[in-house]
């Protein structure tokens, strides 16, 4: 046995010296890869859930607006555009908006642009006698939630 156990580590040595391979890069570059893909599949995974709580964020603002359900509709606004615009001027702008028909059902949502803590999507509206609109909506990440930034 010792003399089989001897002649596997002359080969292996040998092998590696004529291939001059060293071990520890190689286990080296197979951790670095191993990292790699796992941050790339993370990455991929916030993506995904991103774009899934951004339309969420969009089709809840939509469905309370038709419903008629001002109120509501300020949950899916962010912070900065209620300070800037005030929450009672949302609303009656909301309201006169609805009363004229203008644009109020969502239709469908297309391209969406994640960049970091902001994004962009495009929506089809559907206003008075079936007229569709497409129009882009701002978003932005206000503590770890999606919100409404302008349109």
């Amino acid at each position: 046995m010792s003399i089989t156990a001897g002649r596997q580590g002359t080969f292996r040595s040998l092998c590696l010296r004529v291939y001059n391979i060293d071990i520890m890069k190689v286990m080296k570059l197979i951790i670095l890869v191993t990292l790699l893909l796992a941050l790339l599949s993370g990455a991929l995974a916030c993506e995904v859930s991103d774009e899934k709580a951004i339309r969420d964020t969009v089709t809840g603002f939509f469905e309370a607006y038709e419903n008629q359900e001002y109120s509501r509709t300020l949950e899916f606004l962010s912070e900065k555009l209620k300070a800037a615009e005030g929450e009672a001027e949302i609303i009656e702008t909301l309201r006169a908006t609805q009363i004229l028909g203008d644009f109020t059902r969502l239709k469908s949502m297309g391209e969406l642009e994640i960049d970091f803590n902001t994004a962009t999507i495009w929506v089809d509206l559907e206003g008075f006698a079936g007229i569709i609109r497409t129009t882009q909506v701002s978003l932005v990440k206000e503590d770890e939630e999606w919100r409404i930034h302008g349109f």
